[in-house]
């Protein structure tokens, strides 16, 4: 079964076009880094049981996070990699209640802030269920 409606060539060419916002960080992706990473978003929706009906995930949380101080070049595919497996966890745990944005500026804050730039950090904070 399909968890995304949306084609990968499309995916992957909204994520290669921001390249040109996220490069004035240092960070950019390759065509196969973003095909990758719209193979593990795939994947996490099928871990998570969920389905996207729509595209902008995946480019929401290149264009949220490309100025953390906290990614360097070399950990920008890593990190939104775990990001993206990350933000479908949350879903789940958070249900429908809180949307998708809300849950992304929380997770940025959180990594900005109190995480410091920790993944595992981040992942802990939700599975004790804290509020960031």
């Amino acid at each position: 079964m399909e968890y995304s409606l949306i084609p990968r060539s499309e995916t992957v060419r909204e994520v290669l076009a921001l390249n040109r916002e996220t490069a004035r960080y240092g960070l950019t992706l390759t065509a196969e880094q973003a095909a990758a990473l719209t193979q593990t978003q795939r994947q996490a929706l099928r871990d998570t049981g969920r389905i996207q009906f729509r595209s902008g995930t995946l480019e929401r949380l290149i264009a949220l996070f490309c100025d953390s101080p906290y990614i360097a070049p070399d950990e920008w595919e890593r990190a939104l990699h775990a990001l993206l497996e990350l933000f479908y966890q949350f879903k789940n745990t958070l249900g429908e209640t809180t949307g998708d944005e809300a849950l992304m500026q929380a997770m940025k804050d959180a990594f900005d802030g109190p995480c410091r730039g920790s993944l595992e950090l981040l992942a802990d904070a939700f599975d004790r269920k804290e509020r960031l």
